[in-house]
């Protein structure tokens, strides 16, 4: 989290972790509840890095899951853009 910090402090950002697993995708109100949460993150200029909650993530562990690129569903997003997608203005070249 603190190269995250560090990278989007660059660009006057805060970030936060949401830790998520693939049930909290499925359960349509966890899903509502966690989409809400990154939208207002998102509405305070906070940039959500978002991954998966390895310590309650047994399951998922047992099916090779680990990936931690599942949760990230682009959906969650507003509109369904992807980062690159959002104006070049946020956006700053890092070395």
């Amino acid at each position: 989290m603190q190269a995250y910090e560090e990278a989007f402090d660059g660009f006057g950002l805060k970030v936060a972790q949401i830790l998520l697993t693939h049930d909290d995708l499925e359960s349509r109100q966890r899903f509502l509840n966690a989409r809400n949460t990154i939208f207002t993150l998102l509405q305070w200029r906070v940039v959500p890095i978002i991954n998966e909650n390895d310590t309650v993530a047994t399951e998922e562990l047992k099916l090779k899951f680990g990936d931690n690129d599942k949760p990230g569903r682009p959906d969650l997003q507003p509109g369904g853009r992807r980062p690159a997608d959002y104006p070049h203005r946020h956006r700053r070249r890092l070395r």
